[in-house]
């Protein structure tokens, strides 16, 4: 079973979020008559179903991978050049 899961880590994990997210889109609004702790847990948790999405869908090369089975090269920008101090003298 467990390998099952490691090789369809990306399945599962679309899976788990269309729950997490159904499941939040699914509470009631609060009315008039909700408790402030019902309030508090609507909004925090509209909250964290909306930014656990952008947050994954992030670019990273573990991403692209995941989604495609290609590798990222990683790049290392070039150092800017070094100035020998006689910039700007004749």
């Amino acid at each position: 079973m467990g390998a099952f899961f490691q090789a369809h880590q990306l399945a599962i994990g679309v899976a788990a979020m269309w729950l997490v997210s159904s499941a939040i889109g699914a509470m009631p609004t609060p009315r008039d008559g909700s408790s402030v702790m019902y309030e508090f847990w609507f909004k925090f948790l509209q909250t964290i179903g909306g930014a656990l999405p952008r947050l994954m869908a992030i670019y990273s090369p573990t991403t692209l991978n995941a989604l495609t089975g290609q590798t990222a090269k990683v790049t290392v920008p070039p150092n800017p050049p070094v100035s020998d101090g006689s910039a700007g003298t004749k």
